[in-house]
């Protein structure tokens, strides 16, 4: 551990160095000063006769992570014998001793710094591959030091102290401000929120008492500062209740109900504290359930805001005061915030399959910003596409709104863009979208394609734009499309359930679907519109690759491979697996992989997986289910496969042994060798 601090005049840095040998805490002390672009570090040594070492560093390597810049990394390259850009010099006593030369291999002295006990996966990456690039040292040959002693303990800030330092069982870093007894909510004016009359609505919310109740809109209206009469809409079902509320300096107590879908009115309490308040919107959160580590292991989130619509600004920022207190945005259930409580429901004007009625409200600020397309319906007339991001802006004094797009193509996953183009609005509710593209093959000619959409559904987070090409006599459409568009790179199974009613009215199979890639690189160029996921130490999957390719040594030989552990029940807790990347020799040419583990030992597990695949030009969805073994075998860490795969003609079985070269719990990298040759290459 070494602390720095300023010295007087600001022209130096106070050096103090704290190491542990033999389980044993001692320390240096020493002075840093800039010279020659770098620092020279004079440190106080006594090993046999008192001398001075000094040290030149260069920095090659500096980075800020983290929401507020709090984690700063760094990359301190010398050289032991010295040279124009590091070198090393002796004083003994009275006398200077310079070492002149070149930088040798093996001589060089490079240091990997971080203010964080835990830092960023990524900036360990970042760091590694600085040094791979610029100096030409594998990260291999480092040595680890362990970041958790208590040598020097007294001297770091209080986040930093080893008390705060926990590592959970998936060796993973447990944030201090992650646990319950150190969340402290923002100063709040929530005792004065309530004086105006108010219209709130739930824009989103976490609270496993709603879990498969289909809840699509919540709002309330408030007669007083203390009751309210709530509306919310299941589907085409709505039904209202009472809400009764009481204020205290940073504390809600709501009460109400809800009716089940199994018929029963039961109480519901949303009290919790105020997390944030921005005098129109506020965050209310209450913890269930503390964890081990002091974290929140149960929590409940409700957003409310007296705005029908919430901008994308404002969204963020939400999403920010979340990822302060540890909780994963992408956990959010976002509601319709436009629809209003009829009872009883109207019967629809139209005929199964006819033309539906179009959406309302509709705005141009309704639409602004990034869009990510989800999925469409694998149907002619068909561009088909593999990725696609859109970004709207409104064009000064019209109403109509500029269009950027890109666009990965299916077959040879070529990534169009940025490509431009218009969407009008038009009074009836229709989108009238006029894009352009060009070839490359043809420089300077530009050919144009035109859409109309009819606008199904709408709200903050998600939308669905239909259009019906032919109709039969009677009114039922024959041949339609449909494209479903949502605000992040993250879907969730309550999208897909928001949606299915207004699919069916339009006799849409969710079947039918064909989904996109929403993690693709493709589009990169255009800024999210949402923060999501804490990054304290996830990577993204082209890191990962990069770190096989480029950090490691090659390693060519199947004796030579080595796993990492990767425990079941942490697969199992981290959720759905996408794939995001892959290589293999396998028929199948998959393009869409999605899984989940489930445990029935500490060694066994069930996978239940869904591929999307073609072969020989025909594209198959395969349900498939597996049963995973966890082995140890001499330094290798591995899984076997065993799958059981039933077919028209036959039963199979098949084997595979896999290995984890990368694994935390948001990123895995696997590898299998079928085949090795005599050599022992695969």
């Amino acid at each position: 551990m070494v602390n720095l601090i300023i010295n007087e005049g600001n022209t130096s840095l106070s050096f103090s160095e704290y190491h542990s040998v033999d389980n044993k805490c001692q320390s240096l002390t020493g002075n840093m000063t800039k010279h020659k672009g770098g620092y020279m570090l004079e440190v106080n040594q006594t090993v046999g006769s008192n001398y001075v070492e000094r040290i030149f560093f260069r920095p090659i390597y500096h980075g800020y992570s983290g929401e507020q810049n709090e984690e700063m990394n760094m990359v301190l390259y010398g050289c032991l014998d010295g040279n124009d850009n590091g070198f090393r010099i002796k004083s003994y006593k009275s006398y200077i001793k310079f070492v002149a030369g070149g930088c040798k291999i093996g001589d060089e002295l490079v240091l990997i710094m971080s203010n964080s006990r835990h830092p960023q996966t990524l900036q360990l990456y970042k760091s590694a591959q600085v040094i791979e690039d610029e100096a030409c040292i594998d990260i291999l040959h480092f040595t680890a030091l362990d970041t958790y002693t208590e040598c020097g303990d007294e001297m770091v800030d209080e986040d930093q102290k080893l008390r705060h330092a926990k590592i959970d069982e998936d060796n993973e870093f447990v944030d201090v401000e992650c646990r319950v007894e150190n969340i402290r909510p923002s100063n709040n004016n929530i005792s004065n929120f309530f004086k105006e009359p108010r219209v709130l609505t739930v824009v989103a919310y976490i609270d496993a008492s709603l879990s498969g109740e289909q809840i699509a809109h919540i709002s309330c209206r408030y007669n007083s500062e203390t009751s309210a009469e709530c509306e919310w809409i299941r589907q085409d079902t709505c039904f209202k209740t009472n809400l009764t509320q009481t204020l205290s300096s940073n504390q809600i107590q709501i009460s109400s109900s809800i009716l089940k879908l199994n018929g029963s009115t039961v109480p519901i309490d949303w009290s919790g504290f105020v997390l944030w308040e921005n005098g129109d919107e506020y965050i209310s959160m209450h913890c269930g359930l503390v964890d081990d580590d002091g974290a929140c292991d149960s929590v409940r989130v409700y957003v409310w805001s007296d705005e029908d619509h919430m901008d994308q600004p404002t969204i963020n920022e939400i999403y920010r005061e979340l990822q302060k207190v540890c909780i994963d945005p992408t956990d959010l259930i976002f509601l319709n915030t436009f629809h209003e409580c009829l009872i009883p429901s109207p019967t629809p004007s139209f005929l199964h399959c006819q033309s539906p009625n179009g959406w309302s409200p509709i705005t141009l600020s309704m639409l602004q910003g990034v869009w990510y397309i989800a999925a469409d319906l694998n149907a002619d007339p068909k561009l088909f596409l593999q990725s696609t991001v859109i970004n709207m802006k409104r064009i000064q004094n019209t109403s109509d709104l500029e269009l950027i797009y890109y666009a990965q193509k299916e077959s040879d996953g070529r990534c169009i863009g940025p490509g431009n183009g218009t969407v009008k609005l038009t009074n009836d509710g229709e989108l009238h979208v006029h894009i352009e593209y060009s070839y490359s093959f043809v420089p300077g000619y530009k050919s144009s394609i035109k859409f109309k959409f009819q606008i199904l559904y709408l709200d903050n987070q998600r939308a669905i734009l239909y259009w019906c090409f032919r109709r039969s006599s009677n009114g039922t459409c024959i041949q339609h499309d449909v494209t479903f568009m949502i605000r992040s790179r993250h879907f969730s199974h309550n999208d897909l359930s928001m949606i299915l009613p207004y699919l069916d009215k339009v006799c849409i199979d969710r079947k039918d679907l064909r989904w996109f890639d929403l993690h693709s690189q493709c589009g990169t160029e255009i800024s999210s519109s949402t923060i999501l996921r804490r990054d304290l130490i996830t990577l993204t999957h082209y890191h990962v690759l990069d770190i096989l390719t480029n950090v490691q040594e090659p390693k060519c030989l199947y004796n030579e491979i080595r796993g990492v552990k990767a425990d079941l029940h942490s697969l199992e807790r981290a959720g759905t697996w996408f794939l995001m990347s892959r290589m293999d020799e396998m028929s199948m040419d998959t393009y869409a992989m999605v899984g989940r583990i489930f445990t029935v030992t500490n060694t066994t597990a069930v996978l239940r997986l869904f591929q999307s695949a073609s072969v020989s030009l025909q594209k198959l969805i395969s349900k498939r289910l597996f049963s995973v073994h966890y082995r140890v075998k001499l330094e290798n860490v591995s899984h076997a496969f065993s799958q059981f795969e039933k077919e028209k003609i036959m039963r199979k079985r098949i084997i595979v042994i896999f290995r984890f070269l990368f694994y935390n719990r948001h990123v895995g990298v696997i590898y299998s060798c079928l085949r090795n040759k005599k050599d022992g290459r695969y």
